[in-house]
């Protein structure tokens, strides 16, 4: 096999590996979902490249970890399914470093996004039209089914 077709084919299992953690994991997809959220009302505050810069580095930091949790459980659960003092520490210590940066993620938000009256003024813009209130919250619901209804995600487990 050649390199290139290895180089290809690392592309699939990251996006396999990627897949999984989407449809296993609820907290992958709450991330999502804010950063989707947070990519959307961002357009009000006009922000600098270099400040969307250090809004993406957060949403990578966080998801990324996520997903480390994510495989360190998985790898945890394969070494053993009986209760383990360290097999515990392990998977707090990994879901710890996901608390951590989505603490400082939302440190990174508040400077960048708590303006005096610039909150108001999303929060008024989205209820004072009908339409984009509807739709505010048709995606509100979406999200919800999106992030907490896992049986959406049982038959894509195999």
């Amino acid at each position: 096999m050649s390199s290139f077709v290895k180089f290809l084919k690392g592309f699939k299992y990251a996006f396999s590996g990627l897949w999984f953690c989407i449809r296993s994991c609820k907290n992958f997809r709450f991330h999502l979902v804010v950063s989707a959220y947070v990519l959307w009302f961002s357009r009000y505050f006009e922000l600098s490249l270099e400040s969307y810069a250090l809004v993406f580095i957060t949403f990578a930091l966080v998801l990324s970890l996520e997903c480390i949790n994510s495989a360190i459980e998985q790898l945890c659960d394969c070494v053993t399914k009986d209760y383990s003092p360290t097999i515990k520490r392990a998977k707090d210590l990994s879901a710890a470093a996901v608390l951590v940066s989505a603490l400082f993620s939302l440190a990174v938000a508040a400077v960048l996004f708590f303006r005096e009256g610039k909150l108001f003024y999303v929060l008024l813009d989205t209820v004072s039209d009908p339409v984009r209130l509807i739709l505010f919250v048709a995606s509100l619901v979406i999200s919800i089914i999106f992030v907490f209804c896992e049986r959406i995600y049982k038959n894509a487990e195999k």
